[in-house]
C-alpha cells in the first residue's frame, strides 16, 4: 500500500526519498512530477515498499467499484 507524506520546509525530493526508503524516480512517477522540485505543504503519495503502482486511465462510464474489482483492490483504498 502507500502513505501520504506532507512536504516540510527544507525538504528536498532526494532527502524525502532517502528518509522513506523509496527511489526518487518512483516518487516522481507516482506523483506525476516532471521535476525534483517540491514545495512545503505539498502532499506526496509514497509506497510503503519499493513497489511501483500500475497506472489506469479512467474511461467514460467507469466507476470506482468496477475498477477496484478488476484490480483486486478494496474500493475505499482505491479512493485514497
Amino acid at each position: 500500500m502507500y502513505t501520504i507524506y506532507q512536504v516540510q520546509s527544507g525538504d528536498t525530493l532526494e532527502n524525502i526519498a532517502k528518509k522513506l526508503g523509496v527511489g526518487m524516480d518512483v516518487l516522481m512517477q507516482l506523483n506525476g512530477l516532471n521535476s525534483q522540485t517540491v514545495m512545503p505543504g505539498m502532499y506526496l503519495v509514497v509506497p510503503q515498499t519499493n513497489t511501483v503502482f500500475s497506472k489506469y486511465i479512467v474511461k467514460k462510464g467507469d466507476n470506482i467499484y468496477e475498477i477496484a474489482i478488476n484490480y483486486n483492490i478494496d474500493p475505499k483504498q482505491l479512493i485514497k
